[in-house]
C-alpha cells in the first residue's frame, strides 16, 4: 500500500522539485539583477545618451534606479520556491501532508515565474494528496530501523531456540 502511495507521488513531487527549483533560480537572479544590474542599466542608458541616441520614449533614467521593492519582492520569491522544494522533498517521502497541502497551494500562487506551470503541477499535486490511499500513507509512521545490537541478541535467540529444538529428547525411567 505504501509502495503504491510512493509511486503515485512520484511524479508530481519530480516535476514540483523541477518548477520550484527554475522558481528559485530566477528569483535569485532577480535579487542579483535588482542589486547590481539597476545601476549598470542606468549607466548604459547614460551613456547611450550620451553619444547621441535618444530612448526618452522607451525608458526613462528614474526607472533604472535600484528599488528596494522589487529587491524585496525577488527575495521573499526566494524563500517562497525554497520552501515548495524543501517540501516536494518531503512530498516524496510521504512526511509532513500539511505541509505538502501548502506547498501545493503556493506553487499555484502567480508570482514572477512558473505561474501556469505552478497553478497546474500545484493542482496535479493537491489531487494526488487528496487521494485515500495517499493520505493514509502519510499517516502511518515511518518504520524504524532495528539496532544491529539489538538484531544480534534477536538471532542469537533465535539459533538457541532452534538449537534446542533440533537436540533429540531422551525420556527418563520411571521409577
Amino acid at each position: 500500500m505504501i509502495t503504491e502511495a510512493r509511486r503515485r507521488v512520484r511524479a508530481p513531487s519530480f516535476v514540483l522539485k523541477l518548477v520550484a527549483g527554475i522558481g528559485l533560480i530566477y528569483s535569485v537572479l532577480g535579487v542579483a539583477f535588482s542589486y547590481v544590474g539597476a545601476p549598470i542599466a542606468k549607466e548604459m542608458y547614460l551613456f547611450l545618451q550620451d553619444i547621441g541616441l535618444d530612448l526618452s520614449g522607451m525608458v526613462e533614467a528614474s526607472e533604472l534606479e535600484f528599488s528596494s521593492d522589487a529587491f524585496l519582492w525577488a527575495g521573499v520569491n526566494v524563500a517562497l520556491w525554497s520552501f515548495v522544494l524543501f517540501a516536494a522533498g518531503r512530498m516524496r517521502k510521504l512526511r509532513n501532508r500539511g505541509l505538502c497541502l501548502f506547498a501545493a497551494v503556493l506553487a499555484m500562487v502567480p508570482t514572477q515565474c512558473c505561474c501556469g506551470i505552478g497553478m497546474i503541477v500545484g493542482l496535479w499535486c493537491l489531487s494526488t494528496l487528496g487521494d485515500d490511499e495517499v493520505r493514509s500513507a502519510f499517516d502511518r509512521p515511518a518504520p524504524r530501523p532495528v539496532p544491529d545490537s539489538v538484531r544480534n541478541e534477536i538471532l542469537e535467540l533465535i539459533r538457541k531456540r532452534q538449537s534446542a529444538q533440533s537436540k533429540p529428547k531422551t525420556r527418563r525411567a520411571k521409577r
